[in-house]
């Protein structure tokens, strides 16, 4: 029991688990209590799904999330946050293969969960024709999976954002290639989609989590934060999903304190959002052009505390503050 709630706070907060997931013991089959023997070998009867089959396949998504903490966000892996610079195209393309091969393992995961665990559309709809555990085990499982893959994409979000010197890095800075830019660019937009993928499912459901809402909603102020982002809060659909964000967040009771300081954070950091935007278009005015790097500059000087206070390569807010 100690290992599962080690891997739930790992999932729950992005840290490494305690021990470590590398061993040869395979995971329980998916038989209920009333089905096991004494003697001899228990079975599932055909046709009736099993109470444990959230656990079997949580217990699948809790070992790619321990090769997503210790490839991305192990301490003693400095690439994400102070990318080497040492052969940066190496660097990069490590990362990039990094980041399709934790992110091929989650497509595997969910290409395998039974149908009666997939989050499909209409599922509200239908969730009355649903056990109760299943609908519990349906949300949860599929809310941490996209959690999951944000942890594997997010740090692409601000690729070339230096809060501490506060400037910015050219795209061909870090990844030179048309390839390699095109390559990026589809990672921050599987990213965004996610974010709002997540938005959606735990604001039409029970299911609430305010260590994920705020993750999801975070991504989406950071994605509005990049100049070359064409996420745009002020205008649908991000608009829409913001707000739904936000809301789901104040209308969660049951962790009312992290709730509320996380609405605090993403909206005071979204005031500031306007503000730089603000500066920018009145900067603007009278003049024909503004180079782009200056403009990105700008950006940088602007919101760099903003980029701090979402820690968003730092998954822990909530066991901080």
């Amino acid at each position: 029991s100690g290992i599962a709630a080690s891997s739930s706070i790992a999932t729950t907060f992005g840290r490494p688990v305690t021990l470590s997931r590398f061993w040869n013991v395979k995971p329980p089959q998916a038989i209920d209590d009333e089905f096991l023997q004494h003697v001899g070998k228990g079975c599932q009867p055909p046709g009736l799904h099993s109470r444990m089959d959230g656990f079997v396949y949580s217990i699948s998504l809790f070992d790619i999330l321990d090769n997503v903490l210790s490839t991305i966000y192990s301490s003693s892996n400095d690439k994400i946050e102070h990318p080497s610079q040492e052969e940066p195209h190496l660097t990069f393309t490590k990362r990039l293969v990094s980041t399709f091969t934790l992110n091929s393992q989650l497509d595997d995961l969910i290409k395998n969960i039974p149908t009666h665990l997939k989050l499909q559309e209409g599922f509200e709809d239908n969730a009355g024709q649903m056990k109760r555990c299943f609908q519990v085990q349906t949300k949860t499982l599929n809310c941490r999976i996209l959690y999951v893959r944000l942890l594997i994409l997010r740090p692409w979000l601000l690729e070339g954002v230096h809060p501490a010197g506060g400037d910015i890095a050219s795209s061909g800075t870090m990844n030179p290639s048309a390839l390699g830019q095109n390559a990026t660019h589809e990672i921050r937009t599987l990213c965004v989609s996610t974010a709002q993928l997540i938005i959606d499912t735990l604001y039409e459901g029970e299911f609430n989590s305010s260590q994920i809402s705020y993750a999801a909603a975070s991504i989406l102020l950071a994605a509005a934060i990049r100049p070359d982002s064409s996420v745009d809060l002020e205008s649908e659909p991000h608009k829409v999903s913001w707000w739904k964000a936000i809301h789901t967040l104040k209308h969660n009771k049951v962790q009312l304190h992290a709730s509320s300081r996380a609405v605090e954070v993403l909206e005071g950091c979204r005031e500031r959002l306007r503000s730089a935007m603000k500066l920018a278009a009145d900067s603007l005015n009278g003049q024909d052009a503004l180079p782009h790097g200056e403009l990105e500059f700008d950006w940088a000087v602007d919101m760099s505390s903003e980029i701090r206070e979402l820690d968003l390569l730092r998954p822990n807010f909530f066991l901080d503050s």
